[in-house]
């Protein structure tokens, strides 16, 4: 896994997106790491968890908008996608891909930002927690295929970042063979799937999840000049410096490899 994520990592910023110093920047802008509140037999617990990933309280739609572009859209697109989420129009839109992430983008906008958000800001949960799922989330997962837009997965991996593992068509079609995923399952059987087998892994092995995290290592030094979609007045340059890395990220570059690469 360490060298398989070391790999993706590397071949990642040589991008012109360079996804690694997007990640660290939304980590800063979005998320916060919270203490483990589960009991001492909980899985996570026993696998060593310390800590959980989630989204900030009252964070607003742009802010999570801009997140979501840099991380997981072409930034020659960014400016388009916004003017086209602005005026809720996708006419100015040509590739098929933007448009999937402009419908994703204004669903959330027009019907569920509020409570979703709410709801993801409060909920402290990893996917190795006994009870990392509870109905509300679980209908919303049941809700889309994953065979789908890749964008429904990713936009849950900003709202839950320690939940949601984040694909590619590419990384997809490893994972769900490798796992033996069937493709028409829904994105709640997906996650199940990937929950039960990295479990039994690591158990196996006798790895930490404080270890499994830091696979994911920060960019020393990071250009904040670098950073798409720069927000005034933050300090970027100190505050982009994670310690531990984001399990659905974590999970996700095990199979994600950037074009180029093998």
């Amino acid at each position: 896994m360490k060298k398989r994520i070391e790999k993706s990592n590397e071949q990642a910023a040589k991008d012109r997106n360079k996804y690694p110093i997007q990640e660290q920047a939304t980590q800063t802008e979005l998320w916060e790491f919270v203490p483990c509140n589960c009991e001492d037999s909980c899985t996570c617990k026993l696998l060593g968890c310390t800590g959980h990933w989630k989204l900030k309280k009252n964070v607003q739609f742009e802010d999570f908008m801009f997140g979501f572009l840099r991380m997981f859209v072409d930034r020659c697109e960014h400016l388009n996608l916004i003017t086209a989420i602005d005026a809720e129009d996708p006419s100015n839109l040509r590739l098929d891909r933007v448009k999937g992430a402009y419908t994703v983008l204004l669903k959330l906008k027009r019907e569920e930002w509020q409570l979703l958000s709410a709801k993801c800001a409060d909920y402290n949960k990893t996917i190795f927690c006994d009870d990392w799922i509870d109905s509300y989330f679980q209908e919303k997962f049941e809700s889309f295929k994953i065979n789908e837009s890749v964008y429904f997965a990713k936009q849950f991996c900003i709202l839950l970042p320690d939940i949601c593992v984040p694909y590619d068509t590419k990384s997809r079609d490893k994972i769900t063979m490798h796992l033996k995923i069937p493709r028409n399952s829904d994105y709640f059987e997906f996650l199940s799937k990937v929950r039960s087998t990295f479990i039994s892994a690591f158990k196996k092995q006798d790895i930490r999840l404080p270890v499994i995290r830091a696979f994911d290592a920060p960019i020393k030094d990071l250009d904040p000049r670098l950073i798409s979609l720069r927000q005034p007045n933050r300090n970027y340059g100190e505050d982009c410096v994670p310690v531990k890395g984001q399990i659905s990220l974590v999970l996700d570059k095990c199979y994600y490899m950037p074009t180029g690469a093998s």
